[in-house]
C-alpha cells in the first residue's frame, strides 16, 4: 500500500485531536520520555496500524467519471474510515487488514482533495476526475514516445495537466499481488518522453475530444506471452488450452509463465475504475496462431471478470509487419495470428482492432511508428466506448461471389467508400532489396492500381490477382486462373498491400478459405463470469 503516502497528523479530518498530539503535548520533546512509554504502554503508541492508501491513490491520479468508483487500502482490524471527495463521501469497517468504499459516481474535473478518516487521517491533493484508460500488452506497448518516430513534435508543447501517466511495477508472480507503489505524474517534457508511445497519442486525442482529464495507466511487459496476462485457472480449466498449464514446471515464475502477470501486474490495478483497455500484443505467440483466438478471447473474459465488467471496451492491436519482403502467394505465421485477431474482433462483443500494415518495419518487431497506432484506437474507443458514430475501421471482409473466371469481394467499414492508399511503399521483392519501413497512407482520390491480392482455383494455388475497385466490391482476376475458388489479402509476414476506406483506414488482410473449425466467444467469456469464485 502506499507507504510514506500520508504523514500522521496531531488533529483528526474532524479537527479533534490524536491520541499521537495530545501525548506530544504532555511529553513534549524529551528524548527520554519514548523508551518509557514502550515500557508502560507495551508500544501502543506505534502498534496500531495507521490508514493507508493504496498507491493508486496519490497526488495527481484521474478518477473515473461516471461510475461507482472504489477507494481502497489498509487499516488495523476494527478500524473506521471514512472516504471525501467532492460533496461524494462513504464509510466502512477494515477487516484483514484491509478497507474498501465505493463513492457514488463522480463528475469530472478538478484539482480536489481526497480525504481519508480513521485513527488518524490524511488529505491527498490534486486528485482528477475523468476518464481513466489501461494501456496493456508486451514491448509494442512498452515502447516509450522518445524512441518513437517523431517524438520531437509530441514534446514541443508538453504541459497539460488534463493528461495523466501511471506506470505499474513490472512484476511476475504465481500468486495475486494487491499493492500498488505510487507514481502518478501530469504530463511533461520528460514524462512523456518515458511514457508508452501507443499510450500517450491514445489518450491525447482521447483528451482532446472528451475535453476532461485523462489517466492513463501502462501495464506492460517487454516478450510476455499472452497466457501469462490471463488467469492460470482459466487455461487449465480449458481443455482446448490446459496443455499450456501442462507444459510448465510448477515453480516457474516470468512473463513467459500462465498467470503470472495477470497476477504480478494485473491484479493490483483490477479494483481501480476503468473505462477500458487498449492492448498490444501477440508477437510472442506467433508460433501458435491455431489457439490465439481462443486464448486472447479468454484473456478478454478474465479481465472483465477482473473488474466485474461483462462489457468492458476492449481495444487491440492486430500485429504489424516484420521480416523481410516475402511473396503474398506463401503461407505466413504473423498473417495466421493477424487473422486469429480479426476473428477475435468479429466474435466478441464491445471490442475492437486497429490494422497495421502500413506501420511495419521489416527489421524489427517493434516499429517506431506509433502515433497512427494510437490515433486508431482512439477512433476506436470513440466509437465503442463512447457510443459516437464515426467510422473506426477500415474495410474488413464480409463475402465473396464468382461469376465467369472473375471472383468478387465484399466488404464491411467502407466508410465514405473504398479506395487505393497513394503509391507510398518503395519495396520489392528479392534478395538484394533493403528492408524499408512502410509509411501510413492518407485519404486520398487519386487513382492508384491496387495491389497485395492473390486466387486460387480449385487446385488451391494462389497467384498475384488483378483488382479493381468497382462500387463499394473488389474484383479480382488471374489469367492462370479460370475458375477462381478463394482470394487472399495481404498474407505475408510483411504484407505490401493499400486496400483503404476513404476515412483514410487500412483494410485488414484476410482469405476467403477460412478453416471451418472454431468455438463461440460469447459463451466462452459468458463461462468465466458463471464459474467466477
Amino acid at each position: 500500500m502506499l507507504k510514506g503516502s500520508k504523514v500522521p497528523r496531531d488533529r483528526d479530518s474532524q479537527g479533534r485531536q490524536t491520541r499521537a498530539g495530545a501525548l506530544r503535548c504532555i511529553f513534549g520533546v524529551v528524548p527520554f520520555v519514548v523508551p518509557f512509554l514502550g515500557l508502560f504502554f507495551g508500544n501502543a503508541a506505534t502498534a496500531r496500524a495507521e490508514v493507508q492508501l493504496d498507491g493508486l491513490f496519490s497526488r495527481s491520479a484521474v478518477l473515473q467519471q461516471g461510475m461507482p468508483v472504489p477507494i481502497f487500502g489498509t487499516a488495523e482490524d476494527g478500524e473506521r474510515i471514512s472516504v471525501a471527495i467532492q460533496d461524494r463521501r462513504a464509510e466502512t469497517v477494515a477487516k484483514d487488514g484491509r478497507w474498501r468504499v465505493e463513492l457514488e459516481p463522480l463528475e469530472a474535473g478538478g484539482p480536489y482533495e481526497l480525504r481519508i478518516g480513521g485513527a488518524t487521517s490524511l488529505t491527498v491533493p490534486e486528485i482528477y476526475v475523468g476518464e481513466v484508460w489501461v494501456c496493456a500488452g508486451q514491448a509494442n506497448m512498452q515502447w516509450n514516445v522518445f524512441n518513437s518516430k517523431g517524438y520531437t513534435g509530441a514534446l514541443i508543447s508538453p504541459s497539460n495537466r488534463s493528461l495523466h501517466f501511471f506506470t505499474v511495477e513490472r512484476k511476475a508472480s504465481n500468486e495475486p499481488k494487491w499493492d500498488n507503489t505510487p507514481n502518478w505524474s501530469a504530463a511533461n517534457a520528460a514524462t512523456i518522453a518515458n511514457f508508452s508511445a501507443v499510450g500517450y497519442y491514445f489518450g491525447r486525442d482521447i483528451q482532446t475530444q472528451r475535453k476532461v482529464p485523462v489517466g492513463l495507466i501502462n501495464c506492460s511487459q517487454f516478450m510476455s506471452n499472452a497466457e501469462a496476462w490471463t488467469d492460470r485457472e482459466s487455461i487449465a480449466a480449458d481443455s482446448e488450452l490446459k496443455r499450456i498449464v501442462d507444459d510448465v514446471l510448477p515453480d516457474r515464475q516470468d512473463v513467459q509463465t500462465p498467470g503470472t502477470l495477470y497476477n504480478g501486474m494485473l491484479a493490483p490495478i483490477s479494483q481501480y475504475a476503468v473505462r477500458g483497455v487498449i492492448f498490444y500484443q501477440g508477437e510472442n505467440n506467433i508460433d501458435r496462431a491455431k489457439e490465439y483466438q481462443r486464448l486472447l478471447t479468454t484473456l478478454i473474459g478474465d479481465w472483465r471478470r477482473a473488474w466485474n465488467k461483462p462489457e468492458l471496451p476492449f481495444l487491440f492491436v492486430q500485429i504489424a509487419p516484420f521480416r523481410p519482403v516475402t511473396s503474398s502467394t506463401s503461407e505466413s505465421k504473423f498473417a495466421a495470428l493477424r487473422e486469429a485477431q480479426l476473428l477475435t474482433w468479429q466474435a466478441t462483443p464491445q471490442t475492437a482492432m486497429v490494422v497495421t500494415t502500413d506501420c511495419g518495419n521489416a527489421r524489427s518487431l517493434q516499429p517506431d511508428e506509433k502515433e497512427p497506432v494510437g490515433r486508431r484506437l482512439a477512433l476506436a474507443a470513440r466509437a465503442v466506448a463512447y457510443d459516437e458514430k464515426i467510422e473506426y475501421s477500415g474495410p474488413v471482409y464480409r463475402s465473396f461471389k464468382v461469376i465467369k473466371n472473375q471472383l468478387i469481394l465484399e466488404f464491411d467499414h467502407v466508410g465514405q467508400g473504398l479506395q487505393a492508399g497513394p503509391p507510398t511503399v518503395s519495396i520489392t521483392v528479392g534478395a538484394t532489396t533493403k528492408p524499408s519501413t512502410v509509411k501510413p497512407a492518407s485519404s486520398t482520390t487519386k487513382a492508384v492500381k491496387l495491389f497485395g491480392f492473390t486466387i486460387a482455383g480449385s487446385d488451391g494455388v494462389f497467384v498475384p490477382a488483378e483488382a479493381t475497385i468497382d462500387n463499394n466490391t473488389i474484383v479480382l482476376s488471374a489469367e492462370a486462373v479460370a475458375k477462381p475458388t478463394a482470394a487472399r489479402y495481404g498474407w505475408a509476414d510483411f504484407p505490401v498491400c493499400n486496400l483503404y476506406n476513404r476515412d483514410g483506414l487500412p483494410a485488414s488482410p484476410f482469405r476467403t478459405d477460412v478453416p471451418k473449425e472454431g468455438f463461440d466467444p460469447v459463451n466462452l467469456i459468458q463461462g468465466l463470469f458463471q464459474n467466477k469464485k
